[in-house]
């Protein structure tokens, strides 16, 4: 049902039309110390000159080994920790060198380091063996003792884990005396800090080979003082536009040792992306575009057969996987189990991007036995975490950051707990409004009106569409937008023209301003053009032209990055009241006036009915979440 709103009835108290008044608003540590100096830019080995002519400078083995080895020299002389040395020393300031016993919660985390080396090593050793009685038979095998190697690792693993018991009852001991600050506080990890991602999910992913792990660069520690996110900030907003085009990732391959690129990144859903390249090693790849694209040749043609690939190596290579995907095949972030710093860095990462509407979980990848797990980052845990990071102004650094971010997370989420109270009292309002026939606002429009009302633009007549055009129905949706508190004169004595006409043909005052003879209703409103428009009249378009801007930006906003066919798109247009209307059709209203609308046309409005109905509910979910964005 549709029908003129502006004159209305109300169910129960409240507003007297189809508008709420509302104000309107408007990695291991080398992954940590490959940042810029706040003093210098240095371009660090990796970046790859895309525009270059491809030329093979090295094997597969050789580009592999070039992406993963490490020159302490240079390590040194770009780690976070240096820059801070350097910019201490530049003040006439330097950072003490006496030496400094560890506290309990150091010397934890240098034995949890310990533990999943000597843990990996056993692994690879009897990786190493199983590989051999496969190639060998088991009869070969089944009087051979356990190899030296195996019994000293176990021994030590005992060692160290009974070590570990014993720092984890002095931590234990002291906990009583230290009060663990509160959310408001600053701890390290409020309370309900909930990732809209569905782990399962993803677990279920990484057990089937679906995974791919795209490297970032860890965040730059600038010289104000500050970290700055610049990779994933671009990133991001390309994933939300045009995706991100034949970037390098790494095939993640469930209980296989796969290296990968840098300590932590995202995880992406391969079958949610197009695959460009595979390659079993490095394969040096260079370009975003097929024009530019190159790499070395390869023969692995599917994912399932990279995948059986590394399962019959007997180490672990990198592999390299070009993709394109956008927004929606992200399913979270990963961090590199032996990390310790990476996972401070893959945390403050995860809160960053919370505060930036990103909710994305954090995963803890075991390069060296193929495992993933889902992060538990605790106050306790992050903050053995922190105790790794080995200056202390930088560890102080991360903190300070970290609690940062979840206050902002913190005060997001009330914030937003107070939207969706103000949300939920304007659908409540806009619920009780009925037409001039007690008929409430129709089901497939509501919403609509809601997210407009919420962004504080009222609304005067809508609805949702249909399929029949008897009673002045029409076959799309719409929405009329007008100021609220229209005057009920738009000229100069047009009140008394209408009761004198009305009297003139008997018929009621109320029905022919609400249009009712429509012919006769015209016939005043021409007449009483004649006459200067009112004071209150112009104050009343003025606020209308406000409006249509508003409404303009809005809709320009919403198709930024959407294509659709013009006839489904939305547009705006003036009506002669002043007022105007979001929908995707017009030249069939005036035909549907007149009654020149064919059958055919008909039929062709019918068919096009969904897809506009689906446009403006896609519209409706950006007006509500710039309702709650602001």
């Amino acid at each position: 049902m549709e029908g003129f709103e502006r004159k209305m009835e109300v169910k129960s108290a409240g507003p007297s039309r189809d508008v709420v008044e509302h104000p309107q608003r408007r990695d291991s540590e080398a992954a940590a110390e490959r940042r810029l100096s706040p003093q210098s830019e240095v371009t660090t080995p990796e970046v790859r000159e895309t525009n270059a002519p491809f030329q093979p400078r090295r094997s597969f083995e050789e580009a592999a080994k070039f992406r993963l080895q490490k020159d302490p020299l240079e390590d040194r002389r770009f780690s976070p920790e240096a820059n801070l040395e350097q910019g201490l020393e530049s003040e006439g300031e330097r950072l003490p060198q006496e030496p400094k016993q560890p506290s309990p919660h150091e010397q934890l985390v240098d034995v949890d380091t310990q533990i999943e080396k000597t843990t990996a090593s056993i692994g690879s050793t009897q990786k190493r063996i199983d590989t051999l009685q496969g190639e060998l038979g088991k009869e070969n095998f089944k009087n051979a003792e356990v190899p030296p190697s195996i019994q000293t690792g176990v021994g030590r693993l005992e060692q160290l884990r009974k070590t570990k018991e014993g720092l984890e009852g002095q931590i234990a001991g002291t906990s009583t005396k230290e009060q663990t600050p509160s959310v408001e506080e600053g701890s390290l990890n409020p309370e309900g800090l909930e990732s809209k991602g569905n782990i399962e999910e993803t677990m279920e992913l990484f057990k089937g080979n679906k995974l791919l792990a795209r490297a970032m660069e860890p965040a730059r520690l600038g010289a104000d003082g500050d970290f700055h996110f610049e990779p994933w900030d671009e990133e991001l907003k390309s994933l939300g536009k045009e995706g991100l085009q034949y970037v390098s990732t790494t095939l993640l391959v469930a209980g296989e040792e796969v290296p990968t690129y840098k300590s932590y990144g995202m995880l992406v859903d391969s079958d949610k992306a197009e695959i460009a390249h595979i390659a079993k090693d490095d394969s040096n790849s260079r370009g975003s575009t097929p024009e530019d694209f190159s790499a070395a040749e390869t023969d692995v043609k599917s994912l399932e057969g990279l995948a059986d690939i590394i399962k019959n190596q007997t180490e672990g290579r990198i592999n390299e996987v070009n993709a394109h995907f956008r927004q929606e095949a992200v399913r979270g972030l990963f961090v590199t189990k032996e990390s310790s710093v990476g996972k401070v860095e893959a945390y403050m990462t995860q809160l960053y991007l919370m505060t930036q509407g990103e909710d994305l979980p954090l995963f803890v990848y075991s390069q060296k036995m193929g495992e993933l797990e889902p992060a538990d980052f605790t106050s306790e845990n992050v903050e053995q975490l922190l105790a790794g990071v080995k200056t202390e102004k930088l560890r102080v650094k991360y903190k300070e950051s970290i609690e940062k971010y979840q206050k902002s997370i913190e005060s997001q989420k009330k914030e937003k707990l107070l939207k969706t109270q103000e949300h939920e009292k304007i659908r409540h309002d806009v619920e009780q409004i009925t037409d001039a026939m007690g008929k409430p606002i129709e089901a497939g429009i509501m919403e609509t009106i809601v997210a407009l009302n919420a962004l504080g633009i009222n609304t005067s007549q809508s609805c949702e569409g249909h399929e029949d055009i008897e009673g002045g129905s029409r076959l799309w949706p719409w929405v009329e937008i007008s100021a609220p508190d229209e005057p009920e004169e738009r000229f100069v004595g047009e009140n008394a023209l209408f009761e004198q006409t009305a009297q003139e043909h008997g018929v009621k005052v109320e029905d022919l301003k609400r249009g009712h003879p429509e012919e006769l209703f015209w016939e005043v409103k021409k007449k009483a053009s004649a006459n200067e428009e009112t004071s209150e009249y112009k104050k009343w378009e003025q606020h209308n032209s406000q409006l249509y801007k508003l409404i303009l930006e809005l809709l320009n906003k919403f198709y930024e990055d959407r294509e659709v066919q013009d006839d489904i798109k939305l547009k705006l247009d003036e009506n002669n009241s002043g007022s105007f209307e979001i929908s995707s059709e017009k030249q069939a209203l005036f035909k549907m006036i007149s009654g020149e609308l064919t059958g055919q046309e008909k039929q062709d409005l019918v068919k096009k009915l969904p897809k506009r109905r689906e446009e403006m509910k896609a519209f409706t979910e950006f007006l509500k979440e710039s309702f709650f964005k602001e």
